[in-house]
């Protein structure tokens, strides 16, 4: 018997060093269809929702479904040069077969859009080793709705759940939800208080690399 039925990972800066891929799609999207914009605006707002960096650029909210749209319109089209420049965590593929073998689920559950997040698991050859892949569009910005509802429908209890994630935000989020929380202290992590995560949210695992996941399953 092992410990978890379902482990949902966090995807931008968990198992993808995807940061500096925010910034090139955003500032190509801005200044292709939108308005000019500087690099350094558009850094300030990467680690947000798409909603928020819509609201950092001083656009009207009543035009957010529709930018929504063409952003996504955009990024099944004009990105996939940025997609293929992504790093991939090194040990992540190994880490899902082990997973996979021991017949736990996995699922990836991101901030980042939909499209998104599905274009860059094929492309770099992930997609097969997610049983789900929930990201986020104009309607589901919630992420801790849409780990309940990949939670309910692999079919695991909440005290069957590990999320894994490298932001204090994922610790607070596994809490919250009543979920084991990882909080993936790696190379490519974008937590900002690595000191207030790791004493004050105090996570039910650190690792320093995906693949020490094997061994607390």
């Amino acid at each position: 018997m092992y410990r978890y039925k379902l482990i949902m990972f966090d995807m931008d800066g968990t198992f993808i060093d995807s940061r500096s891929f925010h910034e090139k799609v955003f500032y190509r999207f801005f200044n292709e269809c939108v308005m000019p914009v500087t690099m350094e605006k558009v850094a300030a707002g990467i680690g947000n929702t798409v909603r928020d960096i819509f609201q950092s650029m001083g656009l009207d909210e009543r035009e957010f479904t529709k930018l929504f749209g063409e952003l996504e319109v955009f990024c099944l089209t004009r990105i996939d040069d940025l997609i293929k420049e992504i790093y991939i965590a090194e040990d992540i593929r190994k880490t899902l077969e082990i997973v996979e073998q021991c017949g736990i689920k996995t699922a990836v559950v991101t901030n980042s859009m939909q499209c998104v997040a599905d274009r860059i698991l094929k492309l770099h050859d992930l997609t097969n080793h997610f049983s789900a892949v929930s990201g986020a569009d104009i309607t589901s910005l919630n992420k801790n709705q849409r780990c309940e509802t990949v939670r309910k429908r692999l079919g695991a209890e909440k005290e069957k759940v590990l999320y894994v994630g490298d932001a204090e935000s994922d610790i607070v989020l596994a809490d919250s939800m009543g979920y084991d929380g990882c909080f993936a202290d790696t190379p490519l992590s974008w937590c900002r208080r690595k000191d207030y995560t790791v004493s004050v949210l105090k996570p039910t695992y650190i690792v320093e690399r995906l693949y020490e996941i094997t061994g607390i399953l």
